[in-house]
């Protein structure tokens, strides 16, 4: 399975886009190698083919979690702290902005 996908946002701006699964910190096949069609509600065409997680991926997926969340680079976490941080290089992070921004317009037409 291809693991990304190029697309062109309504604004020309192209961009690869992850279809694998996010586990572990990285787009990963379905274990099961099964994946679902993304439709494009307004002609029914198909987008991409993305990965569909089924139970032995959530297994690998929770065991991953678990093990990121008990490691001490997480125990050392400042929470409030951190997510602030967080929030703010997310929201002002021009690359995905400037991606997600025509996508998210392009739904509301």
């Amino acid at each position: 399975m291809v693991l990304s996908i190029q697309l062109t946002a309504p604004n020309g701006v192209s961009y690869a886009q992850p279809t694998g699964l996010f586990i572990n910190n990285e787009f990963v096949p379905a274990v099961a190698g099964k994946t679902l069609a993304t439709v494009n509600p307004y002609d029914e065409s198909t987008i991409a083919e993305v990965a569909s997680a089924g139970p032995e991926d959530v297994d690998i997926a929770v065991v991953a979690a678990r093990k990121a969340f008990n490691s001490l680079e997480w125990r050392g976490l400042n929470i409030k702290r951190d997510l602030g941080d967080i929030l703010v290089y997310s929201y002002f992070n021009i690359t995905v902005g400037t991606t997600l921004r025509p996508l998210t317009a392009s739904d509301i037409r």
